[in-house]
């Protein structure tokens, strides 16, 4: 899509006289004198030089022509300024922009907002990419002194700037607050901009072929100084009482027991069994202070405390936090369950003293959500992921065979907990598809299991059958962990409910079902931790909302983190529920972390442990931001350790009790152990990919291969590498993309009309826990290429880059080495399952599995003998896509 620039209606009212008057204006020694909404600078580049003072700095080309400026650079990296005009401390820029083309859709052109009048570093500016949507396709940014970066704000435009399509731009700059307009619609805004004393304007490009026109420079009004910010709200005190009268307060219920106010505190006259009083509304998250005092007690086991969450009536259910007079046992200091069924103790500790009898004790519990926290006189002596929850539950005091006193009680309302930890309690400990080492993954068995185990967090993956039904499966197919095979999304609910997805891991668990999402919604609530939901890459809108509403309609937002390693399905939820923290997941942590968690709005940024052990510093950037890291996946106590020192707020790991058991100060063993009927321990699959090909040997390309582990391994080389076939390859390189997972294999010395084979060797690797080998279980961890003859007319190479996940953009090189030229040209594209493609920058995407021939009128032009031309093409794949062999070009067959 051609947009056309609107130069007359960017011209601020009452300055039409000023426009036409205008002249492109040289830096001089001071500014020149100019109110809001004055024209000081336009051009419109009908000459065929650049401007007077218009000053180019770095090795671009810079040229005008035909009524535009042109900037050429090939370099990507290194960036070139066109530095015009004068130091404006509140200042409009306007202009129309066009990417002519790009070395690739992250390369970026734009506006420099200060920078020195002869160039250099450092500079502030606004800029884009061609490919505008995506997360950082739009950045305020600054270029440091040392060329390092620093995006100190990113988001996203409406459309793709793509390639030949003019784009409206528009940067308002007062002071340091900036705003970024793409054709007229405000996509960023930031507080960041660095300024100078003598700072002018500029244009920038970098890796790109860009055109400028219409330039408009317009004085602004000064920012109003901002309102400052306000003083902290106190704490909500929602409930206080001193009991200074003479009975009992409204609202308090007692229950079972003798109570009553007397000298000014609340009293229960006569040791019973289980007395109760209950007051207080309902809250989720609250702080509760009181001083508690043993009058008398029928022996030292007796014990008193707070109700956390009790039913007006007092009636069983009900979670308490209490304590006994003989405060130093091993389990003086309780959380505890009362259901039908009995007692559940699940959290016991002893305190610093004795409670005794005549003592006050300052209590405080902290309840948020299902955590607590046990303070005893000031100090922290117990903590609880299990505090059970009702929707309507209120407070209570309980005592049981002791006569007590309480007084100075108040109870204050707490945010949410957040999922940033005080690093001097540790992380917490996240189940790794339910208790995995201990039960089948992601099974109610696994959850229960975790559930159990005082895990903080459970995580699950999810994926949508045939009928839309939410399937608790890591998988995209059933075959690895059920009885049967296929496609979740190809299976109805009702045939996956006759899998059996326990056997696999032991007999003990035959018949175990697939669970549905709302059945582990249902089996969490209230119990205790937080469910950690991914959803996997690729679920659409709908999917993303069905699975959200469930949450939703169980009241559970404060119980819940969503997370995905797709970028779109956060985006999704973010639009869908915003009051469901998110979290994204990612195989690095590279780039501006804080920047890409603020545009997905991140409670967490949830990297793999490699990543994170790369760059340990990313921690504390994005703690203090707000925004947690949790790891995964972590089996072993060295890197357990490790990860505490660097300061993770949570691990995700197979291993929960075993980690809880290391917080704890417990030794751990890090072999598995896998009980009779189990199976061996196995290791990851692994496959083979194929990456590319030689379109010609006689480029001498090296043919590339991608080495997929299922699970992360350590101690992969190139040794682990078999190289075989009869094209005579024999050296082998090796890079790792996805830390512990994903290595690219280069195989060079091939020659032509032959055969690359490369496998791996069975024992490869170990995992990243150093248990068990990285054999593989698949059948396809080999793969054969076979090489075309040379061809002479002509030569194309295929470069990927991938830009969003499962996207990619195709760069096709092709380079004419026939004698005569080429007129017009077309690709055809063998799709794969799951394969989307798109000739230009917008529109739809083809549909999926078939034959089409891409076209693009771009790609009309005649290729003369000797001449090399790039053309581009977008798309997405859920695994990496492979190139066709050959295509043919007006009637001449290229290797592709």
């Amino acid at each position: 899509m051609n947009r056309t620039p609107h130069r007359l209606r960017r011209v601020a009212a009452g300055g039409l006289a000023a426009l036409a008057a205008a002249s492109t204006i040289v830096v001089a020694s001071s500014p020149t004198t100019a109110a809001p909404g004055d024209v000081i600078l336009t051009e419109d580049f009908s000459g065929d030089a650049l401007p007077a003072g218009w000053l180019a700095d770095g090795d671009a080309d810079w040229t005008v022509r035909d009524g535009r400026l042109y900037g050429h650079t090939d370099n990507a990296y290194t960036p070139s300024i066109l530095t015009f005009g004068e130091h404006r401390d509140n200042v409009r820029i306007e202009a129309t922009m066009r990417f002519e083309d790009v070395v690739n859709a992250s390369r970026w052109a734009g506006i420099v907002t200060d920078v020195a009048p002869t160039g250099g570093a450092p500079w502030a500016h606004a800029v884009m990419r061609s490919e505008s949507t995506a997360s950082n396709g739009i950045e305020f940014a600054i270029r440091n002194a040392d060329e390092s970066w620093n995006v100190t704000d990113a988001g996203s435009a409406p459309v793709d700037a793509g390639v030949g399509n003019d784009v409206d731009v528009r940067i308002d700059i007062q002071g340091e607050r900036g705003a970024w307009y793409f054709d007229d619609e405000l996509v960023l805004s930031t507080t960041s901009v660095e300024r100078t004393d003598a700072g002018v304007l500029g244009f920038v490009i970098a890796g790109a072929t860009v055109s400028f026109d219409d330039l408009v420079v317009t004085e602004l009004e000064p920012l109003a100084d901002p309102e400052p910010e306000p003083e902290p709200e106190p704490e909500l005190v929602r409930f206080e009482e001193t009991f200074d009268g003479d009975s009992l307060p409204e609202g308090w219920t007692p229950l079972a027991g003798a109570w009553s106010v007397a000298d000014g505190r609340l009293r229960l006259d006569e040791p019973s069994t289980q007395a109760r009083i209950t007051f207080g509304p309902h809250l989720d998250n609250y702080q509760a202070e009181f001083t508690l005092r043993f009058e008398s007690v029928n022996n030292a086991s007796r014990w008193a405390g707070l109700m956390t969450d009790v039913a007006a009536d007092g009636s069983i259910p009900w979670a308490q936090a209490v304590m006994r007079s003989q405060s130093t046992a091993g389990n003086g200091i309780e959380f505890a369950l009362r259901s039908t069924g009995g007692w559940n103790v699940t959290d016991k500790s002893g305190a610093p003293a004795d409670a005794a009898t005549g003592r006050d004790v300052q209590v405080r519990i902290v309840a948020q959500g299902s955590t607590g926290e046990w303070w005893f006189d000031g100090q922290l002596v117990l903590t609880t992921t299990r505090i059970e929850r009702s929707d309507d539950g209120i407070l209570g005091f309980i005592a049981d065979g002791a006569r007590v006193s309480i007084d100075d009680v108040v109870v204050t309302e707490l945010p949410p907990r957040s999922l940033v930890r005080d690093p001097a309690l540790g992380p917490i400990t996240i189940a790794h598809r339910g208790y995995s080492s201990l039960a089948p993954e992601n099974t109610l068995a696994a959850v229960e299991a975790a559930l159990r185990s005082g895990a903080e967090m459970i995580e699950i993956d999810t994926y949508t059958s045939a009928d839309d039904a939410t399937i608790v499966i890591h998988d995209s197919t059933v075959d690895r962990t059920t009885d049967g095979t296929g496609a979740v999304d190809a299976l109805s609910s009702a045939q996956l409910a006759e899998l059996d997805a326990g056997s696999w891991f032991s007999s003990a668990y035959v018949d175990e079902p697939l669970p549905h999402l709302e059945q582990v919604l249902d089996l969490i609530k209230g119990r205790g931790p937080t469910l950690l939901l991914e959803i996997k890459p690729g679920a659409s809108y709908d999917e993303t909302e069905m699975q959200l509403q469930a949450v939703l309609d169980r009241d559970m937002v404060d119980q819940v983190v969503v997370q995905s390693f797709d970028a779109q399905v956060i985006r999704d939820a973010k639009t869908i529920a915003p009051e469901i923290p998110r979290g994204f997941l990612t195989g690095s942590v590279s780039g501006d972390l804080v920047a890409v968690a603020n545009e997905l709005g991140l409670s967490a940024y949830n990297p793999s442990v490699g990543a994170v052990l790369g760059r340990p510093e990313a921690v504390a950037e994005l703690n203090a931001a707000g925004i947690a890291v949790m790891p995964w996946t972590v089996d072993d106590a060295g890197t357990w350790a490790r990860l505490a020192e660097i300061g993770v707020d949570g691990i995700i790991t197979n291993r929960p009790g075993e980690h809880i058991g290391f917080r704890q100060g417990s030794p751990i063993d890090v072999t598995v152990v896998v009980t009779e009927p189990g199976p061996d321990p196995v290791a990851p699959a692994v496959r083979v990919e194929q990456a590319s090909t030689q379109a010609d040997p006689a480029t001498e390309q090296p043919v590339l291969f991608d080495v997929v582990f299922a699970e992360p391994v350590v101690g992969f080389g190139t040794d682990d590498v078999i190289v075989g076939g009869s094209a005579g390859a024999t050296s082998v390189s090796l890079v790792e993309l996805t830390p512990g997972v994903r290595y690219r294999v280069a195989v060079e010395g091939a020659t032509a009309d032959g055969t690359v084979t490369v496998s791996v060797h069975a024992d490869a690797a170990t995992t990243a826990t150093g248990v068990g080998t990285a054999a593989s279980t698949s059948t396809d961890n080999d793969v054969t290429v076979t090489l075309p003859e040379p061809l002479a007319e002509c030569a194309v190479e295929y470069v990927f880059a991938n830009t969003w996940h499962n996207g990619f953009i195709a760069s096709v090189e092709l380079s004419n080495t026939a004698d005569e030229p080429i007129v017009g040209w077309e690709l055809g594209w063998n799709f794969t399952a799951g394969e989307r493609l798109r000739a230009g920058w917008l529109g739809d995407f083809s549909q999926d599995g078939t034959a089409v021939t891409v076209v693009n009128p771009a790609w009309d032009r005649v290729v003369d003998p000797g001449e090399t031309v790039i053309a581009q093409f977008i798309g997405k794949s859920i695994d990496p896509p492979v190139a066709p062999t050959t295509f043919t070009l007006d009637g001449v067959t290229c290797g592709g």
